[in-house]
């Protein structure tokens, strides 16, 4: 992944492709685009409550859920 963030019970991984996955206590979920319009996602970073932000290669930020 082009990067990954935990926070708690909550995990995010992203990657250079837009797509991002998520963890919520058991299992990963399918990866998803949640940055069509970007250049790829370079970071993400989680908050508590589940909540993350990713960064993609234009400097746009998305939100991962």
């Amino acid at each position: 992944p082009a990067g990954r963030a935990r926070h708690g019970g909550t995990c995010a991984a992203v990657d250079a492709d837009g797509r991002a996955l998520t963890w919520h206590g058991g299992s990963w979920s399918a990866p998803r685009l949640v940055d069509a319009n970007g250049g790829g996602l370079t970071a993400v970073s989680c908050a508590p409550g589940g909540y993350c932000v990713a960064t993609d290669y234009n400097g746009q930020t998305v939100a991962v859920r």
